[in-house]
């Protein structure tokens, strides 16, 4: 293990998990005013 892992324990900034939908849900909120 290196310095760069220490202190990385999973929390909401650090580890979310991503699914299909959660990107149609973030590209929505990032561009409300393009049709899909």
């Amino acid at each position: 293990m290196t310095h760069y892992d220490t202190n990385l324990d999973k929390n909401n900034a650090n580890y979310v998990p991503l699914s299909p939908l959660s990107f149609l849900e973030r590209t929505k909120d990032i561009y409300p005013n393009y049709e899909a």
